[in-house]
């Protein structure tokens, strides 16, 4: 959330949440020097964090190969398209685990980064 270029946004019960994050005020600041990474996991033992859903985009990353990957998020997003994949944002993590990917904003990233497990 705070690197992000877009309006960062979050529901804590029925109090809506928005800001400018420190990504956003940079990137006018830089343009298109600047770039934003979003981060995701499968898993995380050590914050209670279970395998994510198969229907998730977590779940589909963790299917790949390898225990870290960085992916292009615009090459991501086509992919998903292109094959008809829609996938669910994570409902089963919270702040304090991390915060999901959500596929509808992939494209307001420049890449992703995704570890399997977090230890």
């Amino acid at each position: 959330f705070h690197l992000q270029r877009e309006l960062g946004t979050m529901q804590i019960g029925e109090m809506a949440l928005a800001w400018w994050s420190a990504g956003a005020i940079i990137a006018t600041q830089l343009g298109d020097r600047y770039a934003f990474i979003a981060t995701g996991m499968a898993s995380a033992p050590g914050k209670q964090l279970d395998a994510p859903g198969p229907d998730t985009l977590e779940g589909l990353l963790a299917e790949l190969p390898g225990d870290r990957r960085l992916f292009d998020a615009d090459r991501l997003d086509a992919v998903l398209r292109a094959e008809g994949i829609k996938p669910s944002v994570r409902t089963d993590i919270t702040p304090q685990q991390g915060f999901a990917l959500d596929p509808e904003h992939l494209k307001e990233a420049d890449g992703v980064a995704f570890i399997r497990t977090a230890h």
